[in-house]
């Protein structure tokens, strides 16, 4: 087996780098906000197979799929969607020659999403979508449909992970505002204040043993007492009880003095016992 010389390991390592840097984030999952601030771009969603309808006026109700004739598009293209800073793109390419075909921007409010791109009523995988042209800025409606559900899925899942961000950022800037307008800064807010004390401060040691020390202390010791006192059983002032006699046979017989018990058993009782 032949062996790879350094810059051939290093050549490798960074294809596999840029490789994944580039990875569509809608299919992977992960997207930094901190990129996303930036302008370099973000592929949130990436399919090679997308296709692109001729649709009617919008009705009162919306878009409806089945007005399309959707088994007849008039072209097949490949669909990104593209996020730089606060601005967002649907960037579709022609799949044989990668030339753009066409661009939808997406609002930098979000509340205004449903003007660029809106679903329609009658199905998941087909929208509508208003691309622009870059030089004259003329627009026109198109429509979008993906043969795979879970493609149309995801597509909705990037427009709306970049909804999602501008309401965060927008979101900050308020705070930020807030903060500014209670009298701190921007990081901090109101604990940016300067709170420390002015000017010297003059102690006397001499009495601070005099006062409320010796008022704590003494208050501290009476507490103490006081719970002794509380341990200890009250003095009872009734006369205690006679202490039960003793289990004793001998009794006390009037001038005889004590005399043993007969012990005796009657034969009328036990005689007959054998």
């Amino acid at each position: 087996m032949q062996r790879l010389r350094s810059n051939d390991l290093l050549a490798a390592a960074y294809l596999m780098e840029e490789t994944s840097l580039s990875r569509p984030t809608a299919q992977t999952g992960w997207c930094e906000d901190a990129l996303e601030s930036s302008s370099l771009p973000v592929v949130r969603f990436r399919v090679k197979e997308g296709y692109v309808y001729h649709i009617p006026p919008v009705s009162s109700i919306g878009h409806r799929a089945e007005l399309w004739d959707v088994e007849n598009w008039f072209k097949t293209v490949s669909v990104q969607v593209v996020s730089e800073g606060d601005n967002c793109f649907i960037r579709l390419f022609d799949p044989a020659t990668e030339e753009l075909f066409a661009e939808c921007p997406l609002p930098t409010d979000d509340a205004k999403f449903h003007t660029a791109v809106e679903s329609v009523i009658d199905s998941s995988r087909y929208f509508a979508i208003r691309i622009v042209d870059r030089s004259s800025q003329r627009h026109a409606f198109i429509g979008l449909g993906f043969r795979d559900r879970g493609h149309a899925s995801n597509f909705s899942a990037a427009i709306d992970d970049h909804r999602s961000f501008l309401r965060r950022q927008k979101e900050a800037e308020r705070i930020a505002s807030e903060r500014i307008e209670a009298g701190g800064n921007e990081s901090g807010g109101a604990y940016g204040k300067d709170l420390s004390l002015k000017g010297t401060l003059h102690i006397d040691a001499s009495k601070l043993g005099n006062g409320r020390c010796q008022n704590s202390a003494s208050s501290h010791s009476g507490r103490i007492q006081s719970c002794r006192d509380k341990a200890q059983p009250q003095t009872c002032l009734l006369p205690l009880p006679s202490p039960p006699m003793a289990n004793n046979p001998l009794k006390t017989v009037a001038g005889q003095g004590l005399v043993e018990p007969d012990m005796s058993v009657a034969d009328d009782e036990w005689g007959d016992f054998q």
